[in-house]
């Protein structure tokens, strides 16, 4: 069994932790789309799970403008295959629900996108569907296990 995390979870996280935050109430903020209409796009940072062949979560943070190129992925990190993981896949990894996924308190290495490391405050998940927590980046590096890599992207999200 594995602990469920949600915005209050997250919050005792940060407070115990001592890292300034805000979180941003919003109606769903489960996609990237939705999320822009309340935040600058390009500050937006979205949490995506990958699995590799041997089932091991690959966690990458990038701008939610953004869609990865699995295949290129794969090979940069020097896996055959990359996959996206399932809802259940996901919350088992994370603790989180897909569409509130924040880059605190998971305990694997994070793959934040060169794109994305220089911005100074940035909105990423806020631990479920109605939240944005907007952060500094310096905490979410300094918090994390993380490698910056420059992520292969296919497009922008329209």
């Amino acid at each position: 069994m594995f602990l469920s995390k949600n915005k209050d979870t997250l919050e005792d996280y940060l407070k115990r932790n001592n890292i300034p935050h805000e979180f941003i109430l919003y109606d769903d903020v489960s996609t990237s789309e939705k999320a822009s209409e309340i935040a600058p796009k390009e500050k937006i940072g979205k949490t995506i799970v990958f699995l590799n062949e041997k089932g091991e979560p690959i966690i990458i943070l990038l701008r939610a403008i953004y869609r990865v190129n699995q295949k290129k992925l794969a090979k940069l990190l020097g896996f055959r295959d990359l996959r996206l993981a399932q809802p259940e896949e996901v919350k088992k990894f994370t603790g989180y629900e897909v569409g509130g996924v924040s880059p605190f308190d998971i305990n694997h290495i994070i793959y934040i996108d060169k794109d994305l490391i220089n911005e100074d405050d940035v909105y990423v998940g806020g631990g479920d569907k109605n939240h944005l927590l907007k952060v500094k980046m310096e905490d979410i590096v300094k918090n994390n296990k993380i490698i910056v890599i420059d992520v292969p992207k296919k497009s922008e999200v329209p």
